[in-house]
């Protein structure tokens, strides 16, 4: 079932990118309501792909229980990363978001459109300058207006503990002076995890839950973006 769900997932993404979103373009060319568009559409098919995995008992999770209000304006969002389905959990939960996506999806061409049409930043694994494209990508998103999702672990977290905290979603927020809005995702007993065969999930047996957690303001580190990361992952170190 859960394999029928990600199958049903890329076949919408499918025909969304083929068939919907050519036949909107011919309709609308301002790019700006076209992302618009596209990212409450993604959404709301979000937010139907965790309703599906709830009521099959595949994972309990609660889509309309609220874990709390985001801030106006721009912001920096960031959470812990224990499953493969957490960027979809997030996007369920707040529409509008705009999030760090591999650059292989902009390629893929089942939700390449998608992805581009959103306008998400484009994460290239490795090389020097990879890390500064998506921090310059993300000043540029938060300076429109945007609020930016981003994992700062960088991958999935292990099974135990955390991954360090990169300091790239804590500059783009120190640069454009914005809060970061902190998230702990728990999944119990762990499963969709890259360590664990993806059909080792029993019927009903995960429990998924996001809590929010206190604000994080940079003025608190005076603009040092290297503190800022290294408490924030403290909290996040001392959650149970």
């Amino acid at each position: 079932m859960i394999l029928l769900g990600f199958a049903a997932w890329y076949s919408g993404s499918a025909l969304l990118c083929w068939i919907g979103l050519p036949a909107y373009f011919l309709l609308q060319r301002d790019r700006d309501k076209r992302r618009v568009t596209c990212r409450g559409l993604v959404h709301r098919c979000m937010r139907v792909f965790h309703a599906y995995l709830n009521s099959f008992r595949l994972l309990r999770f609660n889509i309309n229980c609220f874990p709390g209000p985001l801030p106006e304006g721009p912001c920096v969002i960031i959470a812990n990363h224990p499953t493969l389905i957490d960027v979809t959990a997030l996007l369920s939960l707040y529409p509008g978001l705009c999030c760090v996506a591999k650059s292989e999806l902009f390629r893929n061409p089942l939700v390449g459109r998608v992805v581009r049409t959103c306008d998400y930043i484009s994460s290239q694994r490795g090389g020097p300058m990879s890390g500064a494209s998506v921090v310059l990508s993300g000043l540029d998103r938060l300076r429109r207006g945007e609020k930016v999702m981003i994992f700062p672990e960088g991958t999935r977290s292990p099974l135990q503990g955390l991954h360090p905290f990169q300091r790239g979603a804590f500059e783009m927020a120190v640069r454009a002076d914005v809060p970061v809005v902190c998230f702990w995702i728990r999944c119990t007993p762990r499963t969709l995890h890259p360590d664990l065969p993806l059909l080792s999930s029993r019927w009903g047996a995960s429990t998924y839950t996001v809590d929010q957690l206190p604000v994080a303001e940079p003025s608190s580190w005076c603009g040092d973006a290297k503190a800022m990361a290294r408490d924030v992952q403290a909290q996040y170190d001392a959650l149970p």
